[in-house]
């Protein structure tokens, strides 16, 4: 299996298993929560996404940030990158640190993004 395809796996896994934990329903139906515990719900499924991001970057993958930040080192004369952030971190460059907090980060929105999709009921 290639490295995308582990890291796409474990985030699918990541955001299901948060969803399902987060919308628990007894009486069955359909798992769209409304109000505060659709907020709950998007907050569960982007910690359970920050978690898997933090797990595929100490195993040496890289999300859609830091594969970003090396695409742009490549090219001569770039100014997009994240060394400015590795540098916030206390990092020269991006480093183990800065990779776990921007994999996190992204993770987090991601997770919670996608719930707050599933579970939008338009009027």
């Amino acid at each position: 299996m290639s490295a995308i395809s582990r890291r796409t796996v474990l985030g699918t896994l990541a955001a299901g298993l948060g969803y399902a934990l987060a919308t628990p329903r007894q009486e069955g139906g359909m798992a769209t929560p409304r109000g505060p515990e659709r907020l709950r719900a998007a907050a569960v499924t982007g910690l359970s996404c920050a978690v898997a991001a933090l797990a595929i970057t100490a195993l040496g993958g890289h999300l859609a940030g830091t594969s970003l930040n090396v695409v742009a080192r490549r090219f001569q004369g770039s100014q997009v990158g994240l060394a400015p952030l590795a540098r916030m971190l206390g990092e020269p460059e991006l480093g183990p640190l800065s990779r776990a907090v921007i994999g996190a980060y992204e993770g987090a929105l991601f997770g919670f993004g996608l719930a707050l999709g599933l579970t939008r009921r338009p009027r």
